[in-house]
This record gives C-alpha cells, structure tokens and sequence, in this order.
C-alpha cells in the first residue's frame, strides 16, 4: 500500500507548483526508494482519472454541494484553516461520501489541495497540530557539485610498492640466469687444435685447470650482459604484469617457478653432457 503522507507531500508539491522531475529529485536525496516514489505518481495519476464524475454517480448533497459557492478559497496556504471548509468536509464524510469524490468536488472549486489534505488530516487526528508546508524551494546544484559525482580512486602505494620490489628481484634472477647460460653455451661451443692429430676439437682445454677455456667464456659473457639483462628485464615485465591481471595469482606464480625450474633444468642438462665430453 502506498504510504498515504507520501501523497500528500507530492500533491503539496504541486500546488507550489513543482514539477514532477524536481519532486523526484528531492524524495530520492530524502532516501525514498525509486519503485516506492513512482507507485506514489501512479497512484496520483489513477486518482486523477478516478475521480472525474461518470453518468450515474451519485452526486454530493444539495446542502453540501453548496457550501463551496459560498466560501472563497483561501489565497495563502499556510493561514489558518478555515473552519467552513473544515465544516464542509465533516458533513460530507458523515454523509458517507468517499474523500475522492469530495476531494475532486472541492478542486472543482478552486480549492488548494494543501487545504483539503489539512482539513482531512484534522477531522482524521484532532489532537495533532497541522503542520507547516514541508516543501522548500532548493537552489539548482551545478553539475560538478552533484551529490551524485564520482569520487576520485584512491592509489595504493603499497600495492604499487611490491610490484615494483617483484619486477626488480624477478628481472635480476632472470638476467643472472640468462649469463649463466651463456657462459655454459659459450664452454660447450669452445673449440682448440688438438697438439696430437692437429685437429679442431670442443670440449678439450690445453692449460692447466682449463684457464683458456674460461678465459674464452668470460670473454663472451661480457658481450652477452646487455642482452641478458633486456631479456631478463622483459621477462620479469611480463611476468609481473600478468600477475597483476590473473585472477588465479597463485596458480600464476606455481606456473611460472616450473618453467623457471625448467630452464634451471636445460643449463644443467648441457653442463653434464659437457662433463661427458671432456
């Protein structure tokens, strides 16, 4: 059932001549619920239909129906209630007349809705004091002062923080990984004349402790570090970023530790068939 106070706040509003728009605006900012707000409307529309007199209803009351022509309506809503009003409104509720059709036949009359509604609400609870009109006239609000605007989001430092720890240990664990599998690469593909059949061999160091071998591998290291440390650094990148989309963060960082182990698992493979070689 519709709340009948919130009716007679919207019927108020029209006679101060709110339109339909501005009165929702302000019940939505008064926390009204939308769907309760437009069964209000409906219900007013649906009187206002209603309430119009078809052939054959029964009329109001000649003793009635004439008091309206000899009472002036009253030009400020927010006087005192007139009594004849109020004794026009008694006689035909105790005439058993519905509040519609005396309603629609006071209207008829040039009488405010405020006033009807008023003297309803006094023969209905006669103790209670009539209230002042509820309805205050609100200055437009501009469009960047809306209750409504977004608030700005707010950055998370620390969440900024740690991706940018991750990306810098990820991509010096990548990059260290990266020259190690150079300098492995680098011994494998070494290659030496053998002093005894004059041929070239890999996998064979002439020096003691094979010093000639490392020397070679370091010196390819060294022109290996800036690739390695843009493929580390790209690796990392990639990983951290899909890591801040993924839903499945731990399943993520699982799958990333296997290939890393995989990769850990190619460099020892070719350092023991090197071993094998020698």
């Amino acid at each position: 059932m519709v709340d009948e106070k919130l009716i007679n706040f919207i019927k108020d509003g029209f006679d101060k001549e709110y339109t339909e728009e501005e009165l929702k605006s302000i019940l939505h900012e008064s926390g009204r619920k939308p769907g309760e707000i437009d069964e209000a409307f409906i219900e007013i529309n649906k009187e206002k239909e209603i309430f119009k007199k078809k052939p054959g209803e029964r009329s109001i009351p000649h003793e009635v129906e004439s008091t309206p022509t000899e009472i002036k309506p009253i030009e400020d809503p927010t006087k005192e209630l007139n009594p004849e009003l109020l004794d026009y409104v008694k006689k035909a509720l105790d005439a058993g007349y519905p509040k519609p059709q005396i309603r629609s036949a006071l209207l008829a009359k040039d009488w405010p809705n405020n006033q009807i509604d008023l003297a309803f609400s006094k023969l209905e609870h006669p103790i209670r004091k009539l209230a002042k009109p509820i309805i205050e006239k609100k200055p437009v609000t501009k469009p960047e002062e809306s209750i409504f605007k977004k608030e700005k989001s707010k950055v998370n430092g620390k969440k900024i923080a740690f991706y940018i720890i991750a990306f810098l240990i990820v991509s010096a664990i990548f990059s260290f990984t990266f020259i190690l599998f150079y300098y492995v690469d680098s011994i494998m593909e070494y290659e030496v004349v053998d002093p005894t059949t004059g041929q070239l061999k890999k996998g064979i160091c002439l020096e003691e402790q094979c010093t000639d071998m490392k020397e070679h591998a370091m010196q390819e290291v060294k022109t290996k570090v800036t690739t390695s440390i843009l493929y580390g650094s790209g690796a990392a990148l990639l990983v951290v970023a899909l890591h801040y989309f993924v839903p499945f963060k731990n399943l993520f960082v699982w799958l990333i530790n296997i290939v890393y182990l995989v990769f850990l698992g190619v460099i020892a493979n070719m350092w023991v068939v090197f071993n094998k070689l020698k």
